[in-house]
């Protein structure tokens, strides 16, 4: 399966043609729907492979990467529930700046659903992101 792609391993193949690894994260987004419900495990692969993809789009600037994968990661979030990537996710949020906290905002917004599981982070006095913050809050997702 994809998710056991080392993203470290293949970083140079997933940026030198962002727009296919951007199709490649929609198609797994959209497994998490499927029909034959992935495992647990499956799952947690899926969003740690995400975060990722995520992390490393948001490290080399490649922007709509970095949207997809986010809203991705939480669609899987949101409909697994699973602790541990989100403690994950969480650490790596709360360490954003600049365009990167915007993009990834703008993709909680998008994916409210997913970000309902992180409201944690509106209250965090460690996220330093107001937007990202906003993003989480049980008021940005009731208004969706």
């Amino acid at each position: 399966m994809l998710t056991k792609l080392k993203v470290a391993t293949a970083r140079r193949a997933l940026l030198d043609n962002a727009a296919q690894t951007a199709a490649v994260v929609h198609a797994l987004t959209q497994h998490a729907a499927a029909a034959d419900r992935p495992t647990w495990e499956e799952a947690d692969r899926a969003t740690w492979w995400l975060l990722d993809v995520a992390r490393l789009a948001a490290c080399e600037k490649q922007w709509a990467l970095l949207d997809t994968a986010v809203q991705g990661m939480c669609d899987w979030d949101c409909r697994f529930d699973q602790w541990k990537p989100q403690d994950d996710i969480k650490d790596w949020m709360r360490e954003l700046t600049g365009h990167a906290e915007s993009v990834v905002a703008s993709a909680l917004r998008a994916q409210a659903d997913g970000a309902r599981n992180l409201h944690e982070l509106a209250d965090d006095r460690g996220v330093d992101q107001p937007s990202v913050a906003s993003s989480t809050t049980r008021k940005a997702w009731s208004a969706q």
